[in-house]
């Protein structure tokens, strides 16, 4: 259901305010991106890992069909999160 609106974010308690400003539309990208991440980890890979087996059969079938609507989906992502990542440093600084 996040996808079914072009800007999930503002859907979220309180963060509509933020509509319009470079804070809430960098926030806005940000929770895009971990939508994005959290789709392909687990409706897409926990499913194609470990399938309820009453839906094996449909969901290796669908991705198998599928696959290259997918992959052209998940490079698109791949791309944007670079994009909101370019010249910011990522992961965990040990101090």
């Amino acid at each position: 259901s996040l996808f079914l609106v072009r800007e999930p974010y503002f859907n979220e308690p309180g963060y509509e305010r933020s509509r319009g400003t470079p804070a809430g539309q960098q926030n806005s990208r940000e929770y895009d991106a971990n939508i994005c991440q959290a789709t392909v980890r687990w409706a897409m890979l926990e499913q194609l890992r470990k399938p309820s087996p009453c839906f094996k059969q449909v969901i290796q079938a669908h991705f198998y069909y599928k696959k290259d609507e997918i992959l052209a989906q998940c490079e698109r992502w791949i791309k944007d999160t670079e994009s909101l990542l370019a010249g910011r440093p990522v992961g965990r600084a040990i101090s």
